[in-house]
C-alpha cells in the first residue's frame, strides 16, 4: 500500500523556494512529518531554518547543502509551475500524511484488540487520535505583521463596505431573538465563550434552546448541543415547540389540547416541525458525567458527519465532571472547566455558549473566576417592581410582553450597562427581546 507521493512532496519544496507566500503557508500548516522520506524532510527543515535569517531562494539553499541534497533542491526548483499546481500538490501531501497517521492509529488499535484493554479505552484512543488528526494545530501560526498587515487592511475595507462581515453568528433575525446581544457582541464570534446564567427552573435551558433554534433552524448553522440531563424527546419538544405552534407538554406527552379541528391542525404542524428538524444541522446527545474531553470528542463526530461545526451549547457547567488535576474547591473546579472550554472554543474555532445555574441568592459559584475566562456573561432573571418598566416602555402593548430581562455582568465588546428586556413564553420555551422604542 503506497501512502506517499514523492513527486508532490518535491513540488511543494519547489513552491517554498519560489514564492514567499507559499513558503510561509507551508511553515504555518506543516512540519517535517508531512514528508515521507528523509531527503524531503531534510530539505523542508533546511528551508525552515534559513527562513529565520532572511529571504529563501534556491540559490541560498544550494549554498548550504551538498551532494544528493543539492540534486533534490535543483529538481524541486524546476518542478514549480504556478500557485494552482502548488495548491493541488500540497493538498495531496497533506492527504497522504493524514492517511499514514490513520493507518498508524488503526494498527495500534488492532494490536490493542488482542490485549485485555476494554473496548471503551480502545474507542477513546481512536477518537482522540482522529480528533487530533482532524483539527491539526489550528491557530498556532505566528502572525507576522509584514505578511498580515495588507491582508488585514483589505478585510477592514470590506467591513467598511459591508459591516455585516464584522458579525459572527447573529443572535437575532428580523423580529426573532436578541438584537441587543448582537449590538453588544457583534454576534457569536469564533473562539468566544459566553456564559448565560439563570436560577433552576427559570429559563436556563430555554435560553439554550432559543439560541440553538435561532442558529440552526432560522439561520442554518451547524451546532452541537451538549446536554447533561434532558431526555432526547424533551429536548426535541423544547426546540420544536414554537416551530410547531404547540406547547412543549403537548409535543412531549402526545396529549394535544383543543377542539378536534385544533388537535388535527396541531398534529399536522408538529409533523411539519419534525420534518424541519430532519433537515436541520442540529446535533445533540444526553451525556451524564460530561467532561470537556467528551464534548471535544462529540464535536469532532459532528465535524466528521457534517464537514462543519459552527457553534456549541453546553447545558450546563455545574453538571460537568471535574477537570483533570482538580484539587481545589467548587470555585476552582468550575474555573478550570471554564478555562478548558475557552481553550476548546479557540481550538475548534467556534463560539461556545455555556449555560450556568444560579443559586438561591442569584449567584453562580465561582462567578468572578469563571467570568475571567468568558468574553461575555449574562444573567436571566424575572422583572421586579424596581425595574420601573413604565418609565422604559411608552408602548403599553410592549410593556405587557416584558416579564424577564438579561443583565450584562461582563461584555468585552460593549459598555452599555442597560438590561435587555425579554418576553419569556414558558409553555413554548421561547424567549425574545422586547426592543425599547
Amino acid at each position: 500500500m503506497n501512502l506517499s507521493n514523492e513527486i508532490a512532496e518535491i513540488s511543494v519544496i519547489g513552491g517554498m523556494l519560489n514564492n514567499e507566500a507559499l513558503l510561509y503557508e507551508c511553515l504555518a500548516s506543516m512540519n517535517e512529518e508531512y514528508f515521507s522520506n528523509d531527503a524531503t524532510k531534510k530539505a523542508f527543515n533546511k528551508i525552515a531554518e534559513l527562513s529565520e535569517g532572511g529571504k529563501v531562494t534556491s540559490r541560498t539553499v544550494l549554498d548550504r547543502v551538498s551532494g544528493k541534497d543539492k540534486e533534490l533542491i535543483r529538481t524541486a526548483d524546476s518542478k514549480f509551475i504556478d500557485v494552482e499546481c502548488f495548491k493541488r500538490d500540497i493538498a495531496e501531501v497533506k492527504d497522504f500524511y493524514y492517511k499514514r497517521q490513520l493507518n498508524y492509529t488503526m494498527n495500534i488499535a488492532t494490536q490493542q484488540l488482542a490485549t485485555d484493554k476494554k473496548a471503551d479505552g480502545i474507542s477513546e484512543y481512536i477518537g482522540e487520535q482522529l480528533s487530533s488528526l482532524l483539527m491539526g494545530e489550528r491557530g498556532l501560526a505566528l502572525i507576522d505583521p509584514k505578511v498580515r498587515a495588507s491582508e488585514a487592511l483589505l478585510e477592514f475595507y470590506e467591513r467598511v463596505e459591508n459591516p455585516e462581515k464584522s458579525y459572527g453568528i447573529r443572535f437575532s433575525v428580523g423580529k426573532k431573538g436578541f438584537p441587543s446581544i448582537d449590538q453588544a457582541l457583534l454576534g457569536a464570534k469564533k473562539g468566544d465563550l459566553i456564559l448565560m446564567g439563570a436560577k433552576t427552573g427559570i429559563g436556563k435551558t430555554a435560553l439554550g434552546v432559543t439560541i440553538a433554534r435561532l442558529f440552526s433552524f432560522t439561520q442554518n448553522y451547524c451546532g452541537y448541543y451538549a446536554n447533561t440531563e434532558m431526555r432526547k424527546e424533551e429536548l426535541e419538544a423544547r426546540i420544536l415547540s414554537p416551530i410547531a405552534g404547540a406547547s412543549v407538554r403537548e409535543i412531549d406527552s402526545g396529549m394535544i389540547e383543543g377542539s378536534q379541528r385544533e388537535i388535527d391542525q396541531k398534529v399536522e404542524q408538529i409533523g411539519n416541525a419534525y420534518h424541519e428538524y430532519s433537515k436541520a444541522k442540529f446535533y445533540s446527545n444526553r451525556m451524564p458525567g460530561m467532561t470537556v474531553q467528551k464534548i471535544k470528542s462529540m464535536a469532532k463526530q459532528v465535524l466528521i458527519k457534517s464537514k462543519r461545526l459552527d457553534y456549541i451549547i453546553v447545558d450546563y457547567i455545574q453538571r460537568m465532571d471535574d477537570a483533570p488535576g482538580h484539587g481545589g474547591g467548587e470555585h476552582d473546579r468550575l474555573r478550570k472547566i471554564a478555562m478548558r472550554l475557552k481553550e476548546l472554543a479557540i481550538e475548534l474555532d467556534v463560539p461556545i455558549i455555556m449555560l450556568g445555574q444560579r443559586n438561591e441568592e442569584g449567584y453562580i459559584e465561582g462567578a468572578k473566576s469563571i467570568a475571567n475566562e468568558c468574553d461575555a456573561v449574562f444573567f436571566f432573571e424575572p422583572i421586579t417592581e424596581e425595574d420601573n418598566l413604565e418609565k422604559v416602555f411608552q408602548n403599553p402593548n410592549k410593556l405587557k410582553l416584558v416579564n424577564f430581562k438579561l443583565t450584562k455582568r461582563k461584555v468585552r465588546r460593549d459598555d452599555n450597562p442597560y438590561p435587555i428586556y425579554c418576553s419569556f413564553d414558558k409553555k413554548m420555551q421561547l424567549i425574545n427581546e422586547v426592543v425599547i422604542d
